[in-house]
């Protein structure tokens, strides 16, 4: 994983939104620490929203999307 310091951030609103909508990585892959928050939240029931161009273009049909992050968000649980 790329330490935060060195990542490219946007700056124009343009940038963001896109960012914000399409450049999202799989729970555990960016730079959030998803796995350390779990363990301080209590057991509820939790959701994750992936939206990704990456992943829409890699896996059309979104059955095949879904079984792909659910690899990621199940060695979370």
């Amino acid at each position: 994983m790329a330490s935060p310091l060195f990542v490219q951030l946007p700056t124009k609103f343009e940038e963001l939104l896109d960012e914000a909508i399409n450049g999202r990585s799989c729970p555990g892959e960016g730079a959030l620490p998803i796995a350390e928050l779990l363990q301080v939240v209590p057991d509820v029931p939790i959701s994750f929203e992936v939206r990704s161009r990456a992943l829409r273009d890699g896996f059309t049909d979104a059955t095949e999307r879904a079984k792909h992050l659910w690899k990621f968000a199940s060695v979370l649980a």
